[in-house]
């Protein structure tokens, strides 16, 4: 219909009520998540995720900085950042481990393996006892990663969030990928986004300095990142901040 009359967007309507706008971007985003994969799956409405495990430690933090885990090979690497990043802002850590989980199955009722977890665990653990951080850690199943993950943020009170970008995505209209971009446009706090990559140091660092809140934001975390020069991880950082809101 688009093509035929030359339209670049249709209204959607309910009655007589506007209730949103369909474009050009919004049918080839879909078709072209269908041919990635990236498309949610079908079947029932997501309900809420399930708390599986949670360790609580004092807290005695100014704030509180989300690190969601998953892969236990770069695991290491993004909790050290975050490690850094929380120690320069006195932050505690708040580590998650989202299990997805089929539609067909209540999140509640899901047989989530926290044997296979436990790597993830101790590293969170061997970190606050290493930095003398409050690290907290849960494990949730849940339908939807980028659903839980706000979720946490709201229920923990998150001021920060770190996340790694492992692949890049081929949709158009997207910035990273699907659970990624879920949190740059509906968290309620900053998110910094870290790609891992091939080993290098980080000695140096280049902030954006134009001005605007992303270039502040940048600013406050430098201090914390500092503190990673001299050291050989296996990841290299080129990361962004975004704020809600902001261009």
């Amino acid at each position: 219909m688009l093509n035929r009359l030359k339209l670049s967007r249709l209204p959607v309507t309910d009655g007589n009520k506007l209730v949103g706008i369909i474009t050009r971007a919004d049918i080839i985003r879909a078709e072209s998540d269908q041919v990635s994969g990236e498309l949610p799956e079908l079947g029932p409405q997501a309900e809420p995720s399930y708390v599986v495990f949670q360790q609580r430690a004092p807290a005695l933090g100014q704030g509180r900085l989300l690190v969601p885990l998953a892969d236990p090979q770069t695991a290491s690497d993004l909790i050290k950042i975050a490690a850094a990043i929380a120690h320069g802002l006195h932050y505690e850590l708040e580590c998650v481990h989202v299990v997805p989980v089929p539609r067909s199955v209540a999140p509640a009722e899901a047989r989530v393996d926290l044997q296979g977890v436990e790597p993830l665990r101790q590293l969170a653990m061997t970190y606050a006892e290493y930095s003398g951080l409050s690290v907290h850690f849960q494990v949730r199943a849940a339908h939807e990663v980028g659903r839980t993950l706000l979720e946490v943020i709201r229920d923990r009170h998150i001021d920060l969030v770190l996340m790694g970008w492992h692949h890049p995505t081929l949709t158009p209209g997207r910035t990273i990928s699907g659970v990624v971009d879920t949190l740059i446009r509906q968290a309620p706090c900053q998110v910094v986004v870290v790609r891992p990559g091939r080993n290098l140091s980080f000695n140096h660092w280049l902030i954006p300095t134009a001005g605007g809140p992303n270039a502040q934001s940048a600013q406050k975390l430098l201090p914390g990142l500092l503190t990673l020069g001299n050291a050989l991880i296996s990841s290299s950082v080129p990361f962004a901040t975004r704020k809600r809101g902001s261009a």
